[in-house]
């Protein structure tokens, strides 16, 4: 991060597209600074003698130290096209898209905790920024309701292991659009009530995302597929036999923003 820095600084221009991709520089280095937390992880996975939480700590603060001139730019989108960020995917969305794409939290001792220390950090980074915050939200519900990107493909470019976006062929992504047409319309209408409910509560985004939000999308989810008697009934008479399965939270890295214990305010 210090040679980051160092570097735009002297004019270097994190503004500038990357070759081969819609992502400019900035979409690059975001991703590349996130994708340094998976040493943590790489670490624990061989053994080795790994203190995670001052790492993170050591993270955090040279991104304070380091990060202004380039990590998380709210005006820096690209050219791509998905409904994660439909107006293009900027430095905030593709940071999401790598947390919740590749850290394994599956592998972490207490996943939830790190992964809503990492969202509440980058919400503060932000300072604030209501839009980019109903950004954080926009990409959480599209991660939830597990709906496929359309936006840049993430690739490694060896033996250096260089992490690169490529943009998809139009083919491809306008495939991905129809398939996904019908869920992301589910998507639009749930965020078009997320959003007047947002806007009333007037609540911090974490707040908002921990309380509302995670219940209203777990009740959503839950009522996807509805148990229907007069459906059960049709199908006995033709002599297939249906039980409904009992509702389990779906394995999304964004569902764990709510701790598994919450404390109601009974005043």
């Amino acid at each position: 991060m210090e040679r980051l820095d160092w570097l735009v600084s002297k004019g270097a221009d994190p503004y500038q597209k990357v070759p081969g991709a819609s992502a400019t520089v900035a979409h690059h280095l975001g991703a590349r600074m996130v994708d340094d937390l998976d040493l943590r992880f790489g670490a624990t996975r061989i053994g080795r003698e790994f203190d995670p939480q001052e790492f993170d700590r050591d993270w955090k603060q040279n991104v304070l130290k380091f990060g202004k001139s380039f990590f998380l730019l709210p005006s820096v989108r690209d050219e791509c096209v998905c409904a994660c960020s439909p107006s293009g995917c900027t430095t905030m969305s593709i940071v999401l898209r790598y947390v919740l794409g590749r850290i394994p939290a599956r592998e972490m001792e207490e996943p939830r905790l790190w992964f809503r220390e990492l969202i509440q950090f980058l919400l503060w980074w932000t300072e604030g920024d209501i839009e980019t915050g109903w950004e954080v939200i926009r990409y959480l519900t599209f991660d939830a309701l597990g709906l496929k990107h359309s936006c840049c493909i993430e690739k490694y470019i060896t033996p250096s292991c260089v992490l690169v976006f490529r943009s998809r062929e139009e083919e491809e992504v306008e495939e991905i659009r129809d398939e996904e047409s019908l869920r992301i319309t589910e998507l639009e209408q749930l965020l078009d009530k997320l959003r007047i409910k947002f806007d009333n509560l007037g609540q911090p985004v974490m707040n908002f995302l921990e309380g509302y939000w995670y219940t209203y999308i777990i009740d959503h989810l839950s009522q996807r597929d509805p148990y229907d008697e007069e459906h059960i009934i049709e199908t006995k008479r033709i002599g297939v036999e249906l039980e409904p399965e009992e509702f389990v939270i779906p394995h999304r890295i964004s569902l764990l923003i709510r701790p598994k214990i919450m404390f109601e305010d009974s005043t």
